[in-house]
């Protein structure tokens, strides 16, 4: 179960769902470097070089050794602006703090009603703050590909009559990725009900950095990275090998007789082996 801006608004279908109060102010699967969110480089790199080091590069570990540099494949020693790990969740270019409407894009850090929505699928592709086009890239150049109005120049809340959403293009909004004033995520699970469903809390052991993959499985996609001192609810699974997270997701117990994560507040002598 994870706590969320949706459901602290009732739900509204415009806000996207997003873990809050984890300390970042990006969509989830992004993270912060410097001033703009990126997609995360654990997700670029399936876990293998999870620490971000430029706009370009994905580490192996922290504090990075060079040898342990990766970049995106095909993309030689001179790097693009928004190509290779240089772009955000949604493969675009890296933008600012917050997260837009669901039924938003961005175009160049700043949020619009999607072309997809506004041109029925016809012109998916925004091109200008007025122009969706059909295709992308030096096709939008032809004016058969494009088409223009004035209407496209809106927000995700346009035409929806609620006064609490924007319907005029803005800044991503923070308050959807992150909130700074409210309680902690772990006061915000209901602990009971996590309690009789068998979660209980746990700590990623300090100094490691543990992959969350979709599924029980060392070759499972990677979803997400917990770096060392994050607490989470989690149970075991798979013949204890395995830890399954109340937000989504498994992370690995131990490897080679190593202990990656372990129970808070648990005697070291009655901590359970798998």
């Amino acid at each position: 179960t994870t706590t969320t801006l949706a459901a602290a608004a009732g739900g509204k279908n415009l806000i996207p769902e997003e873990t809050m109060n984890d300390g970042n102010v990006c969509d989830d699967t992004e993270e912060m470097f410097q001033t703009l969110c990126y997609k995360k480089c654990a997700l670029l790199t399936n876990g293998i070089a999870p620490f971000r080091v430029s706009a370009w590069n994905c580490c192996e570990n922290e504090p990075c050794d060079v040898k342990k540099i990766h970049t995106a494949k095909g993309g030689g020693p001179f790097q693009l602006p928004c190509h290779g790990f240089d772009i955000s969740a949604d493969g675009h270019c890296p933008h600012k703090a917050g997260a837009c409407y669901q039924d938003e894009e961005f175009f160049y850090g700043t949020c619009y009603k999607s072309c997809k929505i506004l041109t029925n699928g016809e012109y998916p592709n925004r091109s200008a703050p007025t122009t969706c086009c059909k295709t992308t890239g030096f096709g939008c150049i032809m004016p058969s590909n494009i088409k223009m109005s004035a209407d496209f120049d809106v927000g995700g809340g346009k035409g929806d009559h609620d006064p609490n959403t924007l319907a005029v293009p803005h800044m991503p909004i923070e308050s959807i990725t992150e909130n700074t004033t409210g309680p902690s995520a772990a006061d915000l699970l209901d602990e009971k009900e996590l309690d009789k469903k068998g979660y209980s809390m746990w700590e990623v052991v300090p100094g490691k950095v543990v992959n969350v993959r979709e599924d029980p499985t060392t070759d499972a996609r990677v979803i997400n990275v917990k770096k060392g001192g994050t607490i989470f609810y989690g149970k075991l699974t798979g013949q204890n090998m395995w830890v399954n997270l109340a937000e989504g997701g498994y992370m690995l117990l131990k490897v080679g007789g190593e202990f990656l994560v372990g129970q808070v507040n648990q005697h070291p002598d009655n901590d359970a082996e798998p």
